[in-house]
């Protein structure tokens, strides 16, 4: 059991260093009939010890807002607030009604929580040369790397695709 544990990891933090990853999901709301798209959370640059991050959800009823899914792979740990670093300008994530989501999959623990931004951050997201997430708990925070330069990660790659998919026009 633990060497099927330990692929199961292996398998997860190599995964998150690709650039392939979950597609886009594109709906049409029954209640309103307004766009929604929406991306899982992907892995930042992760480690054998810990694994960020992020995810996205955009509703053509609200277009200059954002929905950053904030997540922490292999454990279940509260979610308290989130902030990012793009090129240096440190952007704080607002909080919204959502608590932490704890889920289990395929053996491992996640935790998730939904943090409101203007739709601003995903296009300075993408020109960034510098990204990092910093995610705070009750505990204190814990920091990834979604982009360096030209080292990209499923997180970034992620919300390359979201982005592709919306059309706020």
């Amino acid at each position: 059991m633990k060497k099927f544990i330990l692929i199961i990891l292996v398998f997860v933090i190599v995964g998150c260093g690709a650039t392939s990853g979950k597609s886009v999901q594109v709906k049409q709301s029954g209640f309103n009939n307004s766009k929604v798209v929406f991306i899982e959370p992907h892995g930042g640059k992760c480690s054998m010890t810990q694994c960020l991050g992020l995810g996205a959800q955009w509703n053509s009823e609200n277009p200059e807002r954002v929905f950053i899914i904030v997540n922490s792979f292999l454990e279940y740990v509260a979610i308290t607030g989130a902030k990012l670093s793009v090129d240096g300008e440190i952007v704080t994530l607002q909080q919204s009604q959502y608590t932490t989501t704890l889920t289990y999959e395929l053996g491992l623990r996640n935790s998730a929580k939904a943090f409101s931004a203007d739709f601003d951050i995903i296009p300075k997201m993408l020109k960034a040369e510098n990204i990092w997430l910093r995610m705070y708990t009750p505990n204190g925070y814990k920091e990834e790397l979604i982009k360096s330069g030209t080292e990209t990660t499923k997180a970034y790659h992620a919300l390359e695709r979201f982005a592709q998919n919306i059309n706020r026009s």
